[in-house]
């Protein structure tokens, strides 16, 4: 791997983390506004439970992204 090679698909995991870090931050405040709420319709339990779901994913995107761009970063400094 060439060195621009490298450096352009660091560039890509980051760019791409700090869009999943983002939508992770808008899932967590949805989130966050349904618990605040006394009453929830079941339509809102639902969709509760989906954003909850789709936060977890995101955050499991977001640790392989990281473990990812540490190895890469790691292994382009030997190169």
């Amino acid at each position: 791997m060439t060195t621009n090679s490298a450096t352009d698909d660091v560039t890509s995991l980051r760019h791409r983390l700090d869009v999943l870090l983002r939508e992770h931050a808008e899932v967590k405040a949805r989130v966050a506004e349904y618990q605040q709420r006394r009453w929830l319709s079941p339509g809102e339990q639902l969709e509760l439970r989906t954003l909850q779901r789709l936060k977890l994913k995101k955050k499991d995107a977001i640790a392989a992204l990281e473990k990812d761009l540490t190895l890469l970063e790691s292994h382009s400094t030997f190169e």
